[in-house]
C-alpha cells in the first residue's frame, strides 16, 4: 500500500473532497471581522492541519515541482506591492488570502495522487454542483410563478448593465451571476469528460449538461462567452471527425469574440454609442497601473472609482477593475502581472503537454480547456483571480499531468 493510501492519507483526501464538493456554496457566507466567510473558507483550515500532519507523518511526499516557481513569483509579487500599498493593513490581510489561494493549487496536486482520486474528485466537484444548479431552477421557477418570494433576492442579481426584462437573472448560490456562469463553465467540461471516461452514465451525463445550459442561460452573463468556447474546444479535442471539430471551434470562437466585442458597449436603448460600466472602469484601472506601474496600488485597494446607474435604476460604486489581469496589475504593477501570467503558462503547459492520443490524455487536456475559458477568457471581463474552485483547477491540472505521465496512470485513467 502507498504512503498517501494510509489512514491518515485517506482523511486528508476525504476531506480534501468535501471541499471541493463545498465549492459551489459561496452563499450564505459567515461575516468575520476581515471578511465573508465561504463554505470552503471554514472547511480549509481543517483540511490544511491534517494535510501538514500527512506530510509530517510520512503519509504524503511533498514534492517540489517547476510550477511552484510561478506560485512562489506571484507570492513574493504580491507581498512587495504590500509593502509599499497605500493601505498596507488591508493589503497584508488580501496577501493571507492569496496565499490561501496557493496553498489550494499546491494542496490538489499533492493530495489526488492516482487516477482513482483524480476520478472522485471530479465526481464530488459534480455532485456539489447539483445544488447551485437545483437553487437555480427555484429561482427560475419563483420569479415567474411566485415573484413575491422572500428567497428570490437570494437567488437572483441585479440586472447591472443587463437591459430589465421578463426573465431572471440567476446567481444561485454565488456571489454574482458571471461567477455563477464561471464556475458552470468548468462544471460542464468536467461533466462532459466524465461521460466520455465512462466515470458516469448517458443519463446523468445527458441530465447534468442540459440543468448547466438552462442555468448558464438565465446567469445572462458575458461569461457565456467562455462556455461557449470551452465546448468548442472539447469538440475539437475530442471529435472524430476532424470537419465538425474544426468546424465547432471556429463557430464558438466566433461566439466568443462577439462577446467581447459588446463588453466596452453598454447594452442600453439610448441613441447612440455610449461607454459601458466595464469600459470605464477598465479606463480607470488602467489609470492606477500607470500611476504605479512597477509595485501598483496595493493589494486589495480599490482601483477604479466609477458611478455607473444599471439598467434598474439604481446607482453602484465600481472599484473593481473587471478584469483579472488588469486588476492584478493596477493593485500589484508588473511584477504581479509577470506573475499571473506565469501561473497562466505554466498551467497550460502542464494540461497541453501532450497529445491527446488516447481517452487518458484527454483529462488533463480537458481540465486545461476548462481553465483557459474560465482564467483566461473570462478573466478578459471579470475579475475571477480570487475564484476559489479555480485554484483547485490549477491543482487538478498539475496532479492529472503528474498520474498521466506515469505509464501505470495512463492505463488507470482509461479504466478508473
Amino acid at each position: 500500500m502507498s504512503q498517501d493510501h494510509t489512514g491518515s492519507g485517506r482523511i486528508v483526501f476525504g476531506l480534501f473532497l468535501l471541499l471541493v464538493f463545498s465549492l459551489g456554496f459561496m452563499k450564505p457566507s459567515i461575516g468575520s471581522a476581515f471578511a465573508s466567510l465561504t463554505l470552503t473558507d471554514v472547511i480549509f483550515p481543517i483540511v490544511f492541519v491534517c494535510w501538514i500532519l500527512a506530510i509530517a507523518g510520512g503519509a504524503y511526499r511533498f514534492g517540489w515541482r517547476i510550477e511552484f516557481l510561478a506560485f512562489a513569483f506571484y507570492f513574493v509579487a504580491l507581498l512587495i506591492s504590500s509593502i509599499l500599498s497605500v493601505n498596507p493593513r488591508l493589503s497584508f490581510v488580501r496577501l493571507a488570502g492569496t496565499g490561501y489561494l496557493i496553498l489550494l493549487a499546491v494542496m490538489a496536486s499533492t493530495v489526488v495522487t492516482t487516477a482513482d482520486r483524480l476520478r472522485l474528485s471530479v465526481l464530488a466537484w459534480l455532485a456539489g454542483a447539483i445544488v447551485p444548479l437545483i437553487a437555480a431552477f427555484v429561482g427560475i421557477i419563483l420569479f415567474y410563478i411566485v415573484p413575491e418570494s422572500s428567497l428570490l433576492p437570494d437567488l437572483t442579481y441585479h440586472y447591472g448593465a443587463v437591459p430589465v426584462g421578463d426573465f431572471p437573472r440567476i446567481s444561485s448560490t454565488f456571489v454574482s451571476a458571471s461567477m455563477f456562469c464561471n464556475y458552470l463553465t468548468v462544471t460542464l467540461i468536467f461533466g462532459l469528460l466524465a461521460a466520455k471516461m465512462r466515470w458516469i452514465g448517458k443519463g446523468p451525463a445527458a441530465s447534468i449538461t442540459i440543468a448547466i445550459g438552462v442555468a448558464a442561460i438565465f446567469t445572462v452573463s458575458i461569461a457565456l462567452g467562455g462556455m461557449a468556447l470551452a465546448i468548442g474546444l472539447w469538440l475539437w479535442t475530442t471529435s472524430s471527425n476532424k470537419t465538425v471539430g474544426s468546424t465547432s471551434l471556429i463557430f464558438a470562437a466566433a461566439v466568443a469574440i462577439a462577446f467581447l466585442m459588446i463588453a466596452p458597449v453598454s447594452l442600453s436603448l439610448q441613441p447612440g454609442v455610449i461607454p459601458s460600466s466595464r469600459f470605464l472602469v477598465w479606463s480607470d484601472a488602467l489609470k492606477t497601473f500607470i500611476d504605479a506601474p512597477l509595485t501598483g496600488k496595493g493589494l486589495g485597494t480599490g482601483i477604479a472609482n466609477v458611478t455607473f446607474q444599471n439598467s434598474d435604476g439604481t446607482w453602484s460604486l465600481l472599484t473593481d477593475a473587471h478584469n483579472t489581469f488588469l486588476s492584478v496589475a493596477a493593485q500589484s504593477g508588473i511584477i504581479g502581472l509577470v506573475g499571473i501570467l506565469g501561473i497562466v503558462i505554466v498551467t497550460i503547459r502542464a494540461g497541453f503537454s501532450k497529445r491527446a492520443a488516447s481517452d487518458a490524455e484527454y483529462v488533463p487536456r480537458a481540465f486545461a480547456i476548462a481553465f483557459l475559458a474560465a482564467f483566461v477568457y473570462d478573466g478578459l471581463t471579470g475579475s475571477f483571480e480570487e475564484a476559489r474552485h479555480l485554484w483547485i483547477l490549477i491543482g487538478l491540472i498539475l496532479a492529472a499531468r503528474t498520474i498521466a505521465t506515469q505509464d501505470e496512470g495512463l492505463g488507470s485513467l482509461n479504466s478508473a
